[in-house]
């Protein structure tokens, strides 16, 4: 499995790969040609990924939910909500950030088979293509903190409605969200 290009043979007895040797591919990854074969097993082999992700994602909620429950029920509503948007918001950012990298890599495929055709190793192509997804996450990540602060407020005046310290948030240096405690009057 050390080859990128490897993949597993197990199949059952109608000649189609088993299930679970088409989850182990998917968590393990190989290289594939998804425009041809079983669609069905195109879409589990690029699926399982998200789907471990997003249990993860839920773990995390859980053990976050535990921790603040010992604040009160308020404040176990309030990440229950939070949670709900974040994971909605992660989703769509995830699997746009997934579509994108593959998108590129595909457009890449004619250069890296040159590459490899002229002896660059494995190794190489992969951190080639590690080094393109860190900077293109490296200029989302900027981009997210050079918009935090508007952003914030924006969210700010619009939770303003609902909430009368809604418009207490703010965003500081580690930028991380946080309240200002000022004096009422």
């Amino acid at each position: 499995m050390s080859d990128s290009t490897s993949t597993i043979q197990v199949h059952n007895s109608s000649g189609n790969p088993s299930i679970w040797s088409s989850l182990r591919e998917a968590v393990m990854g190989s290289h594939q040609d998804f425009t041809e074969g079983n669609i069905s097993r195109a879409i589990v082999l690029l699926a399982v990924p998200m789907v471990l992700e997003m249990c993860m994602e839920s773990l995390f909620g859980v053990v976050d939910v535990f921790w603040v429950s010992r604040l009160g029920a308020d404040a176990v509503a309030t990440v229950g909500l939070t949670e709900t948007a974040l994971v909605l918001v992660f989703v769509i950012a995830c699997s746009n950030a997934a579509n994108l990298i593959l998108a590129r890599t595909v457009r890449r495929e004619g250069e890296l088979s040159v590459r490899a055709a002229l002896g660059a190793s494995t190794a190489s192509l992969r951190r080639t293509l590690l080094m393109d997804s860190l900077l293109l996450c490296g200029a989302g990540a900027a981009l997210g903190i050079l918009i935090a602060r508007p952003m914030v407020a924006i969210l700010a005046r619009y939770a303003s409605r609902f909430s009368v310290r809604a418009l207490d948030l703010t965003v500081d240096r580690s930028g991380r969200t946080r309240r200002r405690s000022r004096a009422r009057g």
